[in-house]
């Protein structure tokens, strides 16, 4: 499932203070000035924090030893709309500021291979076990229109308030644009499953890499987190100017993730959990670290 609307939430926290030569309106001194390459200087405030053990939500840890008995919290991270867990077995959680689970993901984790059934509606989990019934769901969410599962073949399915299945758009297994794109820059891999959803069209490779397209059938996103095979974004996908920008700055580091906006902005994620954000002319508009 895609990060923007969490990432979304995230930069709008950001207070963002821009300067030709100059700092404006600087909010704390402990912030970090990291100099692009276009010799720019931006001061970023911390947009999340880490919740200290002692300072745990009851609700949180309740929720995790009823539903989780075998894994225990390894970091908590609050922001202004949502609290993020993570348990030692890679296992993700996310919270409503009152303390309500919103999202479950154990697609990696080392434990617990599927959302335990104790979390998963009854509704959805009925029509998952009479329609798939050879499947696991590794994720579930809930969302503004309903709910959002995933399945351990990577297939999504989306439900209505009411769990009613939402259908997907048509199918784009056959499309020869975009056979053409994963053939060029992903020849290692094989298109799983390529499905239109709303005004934009997914798709997953066979090595967990996964691909937005606009229904115009330009590419808007790129996801390698969990790739087995292209652990980062083909180099040639990636704009001169953020290349640049990576290599001076984060030398030892890869891009894993790229998202081309409609303003003609750009957001890229690092496997070090950092994510940048650049407008259309590439200046550097936004710095998030996700291991605070």
């Amino acid at each position: 499932m895609k990060k923007q609307l969490i990432i979304a939430t995230l930069a709008a926290l950001a207070l963002i203070v821009t300067a030709c030569g100059k700092k404006l309106g600087a909010t704390n001194n402990d912030d970090i000035t990291p100099k692009t390459s276009m010799n720019q200087e931006w001061n970023v405030k911390e947009v999340s924090t880490i919740v200290d053990n002692k300072d745990i939500s009851p609700e949180i840890l309740k929720f995790v030893e009823i539903h989780f008995p075998k894994a225990s919290i390894s970091k908590c991270q609050k922001a202004e709309h949502l609290y993020k867990v993570s348990l030692n077995d890679k296992t993700s959680i996310e919270f409503s500021p009152k303390f309500e689970w919103t999202k479950v993901k154990c697609e990696n984790s080392t434990i617990y291979k599927t959302v335990p059934e104790s979390i998963v509606p009854k509704e959805i989990a009925a029509y998952v076990a009479e329609n798939y019934p050879h499947k696991s769901i590794v994720e579930v969410e809930e969302m503004t229109f309903g709910w959002e599962i995933e399945l351990d073949d990577s297939q999504e399915i989306r439900l209505d308030s009411r769990f009613n299945v939402i259908p997907a758009g048509k199918s784009y297994l056959n499309c020869r644009e975009i056979q053409t794109f994963v053939a060029t820059h992903f020849p290692k891999a094989k298109i799983r499953n390529a499905q239109q959803f709303e005004d934009e069209i997914e798709v997953k490779l066979t090595d967990n890499t996964e691909i937005g397209f606009y229904l115009s059938l330009d590419w808007k996103n790129i996801d390698c987190e969990n790739a087995l095979i292209y652990e980062s974004v083909p180099a040639e996908l990636v704009p001169e100017h953020i290349t640049t920008f990576v290599k001076k700055n984060y030398v030892h580091n890869h891009i894993q993730e790229i998202e081309r906006e409609h303003q003609g902005g750009c957001e890229i994620e690092l496997d070090n959990n950092m994510e940048f954000r650049f407008d259309g002319k590439f200046n550097l508009t936004d710095i998030e670290d996700k291991n605070l």
